[in-house]
């Protein structure tokens, strides 16, 4: 998780999270957006929260497949409308997400 050092002192503070999860937890389905990047295919969604008055709540959901399994990338933003959330550091740590592959799995 990546968060501001004063985090604590904010009522919405930014955070960013990653995680790696199984093939079953995904399925494009039940994802409204797609983006390629690169090569790459990304799902993902903004769900909207209300977060008072430093505006708005918008969080970024997004995943890729990476080998067998998904990496996933979860960003917060406050800010006075969607125009203004800027996803860019998500994007940036999502797109560059890799699994180290320090052993072989079996089947």
């Amino acid at each position: 998780m990546i968060q501001p050092s004063n985090s604590l002192k904010l009522r919405s503070p930014p955070k960013i999270t990653v995680s790696l999860n199984s093939a079953q937890e995904f399925s494009e389905e039940n994802w409204d957006s797609f983006k390629e990047i690169n090569g790459q295919a990304f799902y993902f969604r903004v769900e909207e929260f209300h977060g008072g008055s430093g505006g708005q709540v918008y969080t970024l959901i997004v995943w890729k497949s990476f080998l067998e399994d998904y990496i996933s990338l979860e960003q917060t933003i406050q800010a006075e409308s969607l125009n203004q959330a800027d996803f860019g550091l998500g994007w940036t740590i999502i797109e560059g997400a890799k699994i180290l592959v320090s052993e072989v799995r079996e089947i």
